[in-house]
């Protein structure tokens, strides 16, 4: 990979990224059950993360800085950006420096192509962590993206209480009640090519009942893989 200089010798000296791998399955749930700021944006999620780099789009890459784990997006342009927010130990002061570095290093690496730094996505309780930096509007400024970002507790997807539930409730019903025969299982290797020919149908209905699976690469892969990424699978039938 081409590595820019900086003023102090190469960016390498800082930063040595590594592609992310089913191995580093544990590494990022470990780091990112000790950070202090909310982990919780689907985005982030390992399987979703090690799936987005077997795209020919882009490639994910890791690496440590400071004691934290830092994630890149890299794509077939050679442009590289923060795929979320820094994970590991420390306090605001240490996510806002890493950060900020991180970004940095972005900076230099997209130097040529003139391509702003930025983290991909991040969500409102994390902003709100973030700012709680006397200078986070002197160092950053954000940009509001179109999309809903639902966040249930377990308890309540159980139980499907109150009013916010109730459409989702009656669909059950609805549901229990035209197939009093289906059946959900745990998904098992041999469905693979029953559930690639349900993407096929899927997206071939597009436009008129379903919305396209638009993320084909993460589809395939996460259900070839599901056993080393420990990924549950429901399938219904």
């Amino acid at each position: 990979m081409k590595m820019p200089k900086s003023k102090n010798g190469t960016i390498r000296e800082s930063f040595e990224l590594k592609e992310i791998s089913l191995t580093d399955r544990d590494l990022y749930f470990d780091y990112m059950k000790i950070s202090e700021f909310p982990t919780n944006v689907f985005s982030w999620y390992f399987p979703y993360l090690w799936s987005s780099s077997q795209s020919s789009i882009r490639k994910i890459r890791w690496s440590m800085f400071d004691d934290m784990l830092v994630t890149f997006a890299h794509t077939r342009r050679d442009i590289l950006y923060l795929w979320c927010l820094p994970f590991g130990p420390g306090g605001l002061e240490k996510v806002i420096e890493v950060l900020y570095q991180s970004l940095k290093y972005c900076t230099q690496w997209n130097k040529e192509k003139g391509f702003k730094p930025m983290v991909r996505t991040i969500n409102n309780p994390q902003l709100e962590y973030l700012q709680k930096y006397s200078n986070f509007s002197k160092l950053f400024y954000t940009k509001r993206l179109n999309g809903i970002e639902r966040l249930h507790s377990m308890k309540n997807l159980l139980t499907l209480p109150g009013r916010d539930f109730g459409k989702i409730r009656n669909k059950m019903r609805k549901f229990h009640k035209n197939q009093p025969e289906a059946l959900l299982r745990e998904f098992e290797q041999q469905d693979y090519d029953a559930l690639l020919e349900l993407q096929d149908y899927w997206n071939n209905t597009t436009g008129k009942k379903y919305k396209r699976i638009y993320d084909s690469v993460r589809y395939c892969e996460t259900i070839k893989h599901f056993q080393k990424l420990q990924h549950l699978i429901l399938v219904m039938e």
